[in-house]
Order: C-alpha cells, then structure tokens, then sequence
C-alpha cells in the first residue's frame, strides 16, 4: 500500500526524502578576496546597509527577531539564489508544515534539496524565532562549508555547544565580531566576546552579516 505519516492527526501522503549530504552540494557566495580582507562592516548604522535596508523592507534599528522561513528568504534573495526549479516542482514536499501554498516553499526547498538545512525531527518549523547559532550554521552552509573546531572565541558559547563550530567558522572569517562591540572591538566592561546564541537573529544583524560575506 501506500506509505503515510500522521501529522496533527491527519493522514497524509509520505513527503520527499530530505537528502542526505555530508556538505552541502551549493555555494551561494562567489567570493574572490581572502577573508577578513576590504572594508569590512560591523555595526549596523553603517551608511553601506542602507541600500539593504530599503531593498529588504528592515527597518535599521528594528529588534524583531525573524523566523526561520523570513531568514532563508534574506538569505537566498540576498545572493539572488536561482529558486524557480522550485516553483515548478509543486510535488516536492519535505516537511508536513511546509504548505505547498506558503509563500515561503520555495525557499524551503531549494535550501532543503541543496542541503543548507535539513530540518528537526522531520519539521521545518518555518514560524519559529531562528537563533543566532542557527543562523550561522545556514550560512556557513551556504558557503558549502561545515564549520571549524571552536577556540573559546566568545563567553558565553561554550565548546559543547552544537553548533559552536558554525560560530567558530563566521568569526574567523570576519562575518561577525559579536554583540558587545564597537566597529569589531569590545566595548564596555565584559571579559570577553558575546555571541547570545540562543537569543533570535534580527533582520540588520542578517544583512550586516551577509555584506561581510559577499
């Protein structure tokens, strides 16, 4: 007979096999300068993101944590990732609370079938808040890498953290210095590097992130 899964109750069709890749098999970012090279961004009231700012609809000061589904559209729109093979697979469908309706499938699809995520236990979960922790692990993804062994770099990330090697991996390439500085330096009386890595990413933090990067 035919395979199915329950989701809230309901009795629905067995979903496409989320790919199983070690790395992901896409890079989104075409970078020719070394890392931690040019003029590099670090605070959000940066006249540079301001061009970002009206082309995204993110207000500069705005603290809005954003979901995982508005994330991946930043991102994926950011480097005008090619999402229209999705648009026409309207029979693939990775997760049960991915709508093929949503306004977000495609984005959800191509960063599923490129293996930039995978999901939890089966779900997207794309109204969630998306951590700082998870975001850099997307976004080192999108580089089509998988992070670096972690070196205490913040205070409040320890080494058992999962994702650690992601936070690792943003920070030594420059995309990100933490939330406790001031044009890359710490400010103030903190003993080190915050990260907040479980606190949700806003939509500056993204595109100052994603300027670093290109």
């Amino acid at each position: 007979g035919t395979n199915t899964s329950t989701y809230t109750g309901v009795i629905l069709p067995w979903y496409t096999p989320i790919p199983d890749l070690a790395y992901p098999d896409v890079t989104l970012f075409s970078r020719t300068k070394p890392y931690c090279s040019g003029t590099l961004l670090h605070n959000l009231d940066d006249a540079r993101l301001d061009i970002y700012y009206k082309k995204f609809g993110i207000e500069k000061w705005s603290y809005t944590p954003l979901t995982r589904a508005e994330f991946l559209r930043i991102v994926l729109d950011f480097v005008e990732a090619d999402i229209a093979l999705e648009k026409s697979l309207s029979g693939t469908r990775y997760y049960p609370d991915v709508s093929p309706r949503a306004w977000y499938r495609s984005y959800v699809n191509y960063a599923t079938r490129h293996g930039i995520v995978s999901g939890n236990n089966g779900y997207f979960s794309p109204n969630a808040r998306v951590t700082r922790a998870e975001a850099t692990k997307i976004l080192i993804h999108a580089l089509g890498e998988d992070g670096r062994p972690y070196e205490n770099s913040f205070i409040d990330v320890p080494k058992t953290h999962t994702l650690a090697r992601f936070i690792q991996s943003a920070f030594e390439k420059c995309f990100l210095s933490g939330k406790n500085t001031r044009d890359g330096k710490v400010i103030g009386n903190a003993q080190g590097r915050i990260f907040d890595p479980e606190w949700g990413i806003t939509g500056p933090e993204t595109l100052k992130i994603l300027y670093n990067m290109k």
